[in-house]
């Protein structure tokens, strides 16, 4: 009943009311440092970047910093976790200032106020965690064609050429990576070390045993070619797995609507005449 009083009530709401809620963002973008581009390629400016990463840093404890600098690196935001942490306490801070004046001038009621505060408190998390999700996805799926592209690449030539071939070819997040891996590699960080970065940045277990499977090989001497490749064909023999077992999922999935849906009316249309047939001769 609460829900649905909220989306009546959402629908009456006037234009000038989602204006003021969404000044709030405006009045933070204009305000707040340049260290954030938010989608649409609008990006923050201003002096508060200090007043947010001590907000950030006063608000939050270690263990959610951890989390979300975590999030961060996954969705390639150059962003400290204190400054999106006060971030996502001042908008809906700045949200309910600008409402208020209207909700006590008797405007709108004050539970717009508490609703553009939560709204704009889950907004941000909300993008972030679709923005690393929809990274992530993009990763794994070009794991496989990276293993076959770097074991080719591999015949002959080192690791380093290897991966300079392979940035060549390669597109999308992970290419992007691959050239990061690269850069690290020219500005004094060792081999090992560039995939270490490459992998924390990712965070994806096939790509960090990837890199794992590599950096032994590379200790003991033995070829890389067999050892990417075989790394992607265990990928690829996995990921068949998990979708025939999806399929045998959906199939049990699907067998319960059939049987209320279908089946069921089936014998109600069928048995419904011979009882009441039966009923009727016995009855009279």
């Amino acid at each position: 009943m609460l829900t649905g009083y909220l989306l009546d009530r959402i629908k009456d709401m006037d234009i000038a009311i989602l204006g003021a809620a969404l000044a709030a963002s405006s009045v933070l973008v204009a305000v707040a440092g340049n260290r954030l581009r938010l989608p649409g390629g609008l990006e923050i400016r201003g002096q508060a970047e200090s007043l947010l990463n001590k907000t950030g840093a006063r608000l939050s404890n270690d263990v959610n910093r951890t989390i979300l600098k975590k999030k961060l690196t996954q969705a390639d935001l150059a962003v400290e976790p204190e400054y999106f942490a006060g971030l996502q306490l001042g908008l809906p801070a700045v949200g309910a200032v600008i409402l208020l004046l209207p909700a006590l001038a008797g405007w709108i009621d004050f539970y717009w106020v508490a609703l553009a505060a939560i709204v704009l408190y889950i907004v941000p998390g909300a993008w972030l965690n679709k923005r690393v999700k929809a990274r992530i996805e993009a990763i794994k799926r070009d794991i496989p064609d990276f293993c076959m592209l770097m074991g080719n690449a591999l015949r002959g030539a080192d690791i380093l050429l290897a991966m300079e071939e392979v940035s060549y070819t390669m597109r999308g997040e992970l290419g992007k990576e691959v050239n990061r891996a690269l850069m690290d590699m020219a500005t004094g960080d060792s081999r090992e070390a560039a995939l270490n970065k490459m992998a924390l940045r990712c965070g994806i277990p096939e790509l960090t045993g990837l890199v794992g499977k590599m950096q032994q090989a590379m200790r003991y001497g033995s070829p890389l070619e067999p050892v990417v490749k075989h790394h992607a064909e265990k990928i690829l023999a996995r990921r068949k797995h998990e979708t025939q077992k999806v399929a045998g999922e959906l199939t049990i999935k699907l067998l319960f609507p059939i049987i209320g849906f279908i089946l069921v009316p089936l014998f109600v249309l069928l048995g419904f005449p011979i009882i009441w047939n039966l009923f009727v001769a016995f009855g009279g």
